[in-house]
């Protein structure tokens, strides 16, 4: 089980009593329906079905947060903000206040209730839980499954996570959780093929990076719902996300076209050392018709001429 300190996360609140239906009106997921300690990831589009931002909608009762990414920080707030008309709704921008923790592994449920005595062996997925470790207060919230392990995320004031950050060791056990850089960690999302924050941003639509589990296709209007439907309805998606390996021994800045034959099938959109085994691999968007799994493709930067490699990979596997 790994642990890492979460830099990467906007985190807003919002209060007043319109704050439900006006998520639910402007983004893709059913949120006037998440009740009271419940959370559901929703994404924000423009009118072209391009994504403003991924969040987890919380809602607390007295008041809901919204926790993005943390570069479409501004971006985000601005769009929130931009729709509300006689609305009910308040929102504050609390990331500089707040911080989490992320715990990903195959044992993380027994671990919070071997360290902090809380039991969410039995709590649903989608369930938001309080509890309080040396007087401070927390929140655990259980993410999505990424392959076949479970994510644990704990929210708390900047000062209180700082201070569970340094008492996450279980007694005796020094190893235990390893914890990692927040590079590291999403160094191990790309292995896993998970999106970041090169991805989700308006050069895309939630068809072509792989997150429709937080699209509702039968939910009512949205900003942008017309153009990701009508990709569903009609098949029209024509570009897919693409775990890659390149031989790419420095890590360019600038963004990678990647050609076939001299003419342009996709980008590269993240590119890292992988903190698994030193390999330069990455993220990519590609036209449908060449995400084939071992395939190899030429990239090219917009300023360099030299040509480089990338091999798309298939679905991660645990290393064994």
């Amino acid at each position: 089980m790994i642990a890492t300190l979460g830099q990467d996360s906007s985190i807003f609140k919002l209060k007043g009593r319109d704050v439900p239906e006006y998520i639910h009106r402007i983004s893709t997921n059913r949120i006037r329906e998440t009740g009271f300690m419940r959370t559901r990831l929703t994404i924000f589009t423009n009118e072209k079905g391009r994504i403003i931002d991924l969040c987890r909608y919380i809602n607390l009762g007295e008041y809901q947060l919204l926790v993005g990414t943390i570069s479409n920080r501004e971006k985000f707030r601005r769009w929130i903000e931009r729709f509300i008309v006689g609305d009910d709704v308040f929102v504050e921008d609390i990331t500089e206040k707040y911080a989490t923790i992320k715990l990903i592994g195959n044992c993380v449920e027994r671990y919070i209730f071997a360290r902090y005595a809380v039991d969410i062996s039995e709590s649903a997925p989608d369930e938001a839980i309080e509890f309080i470790y040396n007087n401070k207060k927390f929140l655990i919230i259980k993410g999505e499954k990424t392959g076949k392990y479970s994510e644990i995320i704990i929210v708390g004031s900047k000062e209180d996570i700082l201070f569970l950050s340094t008492v996450l060791k279980l007694d005796g056990d020094e190893n235990f959780p390893q914890i990692i850089t927040g590079e590291e960690y999403n160094g191990l999302m790309i292995e896993m093929g998970k999106p970041g924050k090169n991805e989700i941003k308006d050069s895309f639509n939630p068809h072509e990076i792989n997150l429709l589990n937080a699209v509702d296709f039968k939910k009512g209007c949205y900003i942008g719902q017309e153009v990701i439907a009508r990709l569903d309805t009609y098949n029209k998606v024509q570009k897919s996300l693409i775990r890659i390996e390149s031989d790419m021994e420095t890590i360019c800045d600038d963004a990678l076209m990647i050609l076939h034959n001299n003419i342009e099938i996709g980008k590269v959109t993240t590119l890292i050392k992988s903190p698994i085994d030193g390999k330069t691999k990455g993220l990519g968007v590609i036209r449908k018709e060449f995400n084939i799994d071992g395939a190899t493709y030429e990239t090219k930067g917009s300023d360099i001429e030299e040509r480089s490699k990338i091999t798309i990979k298939g679905e991660w596997r645990e290393k064994t």
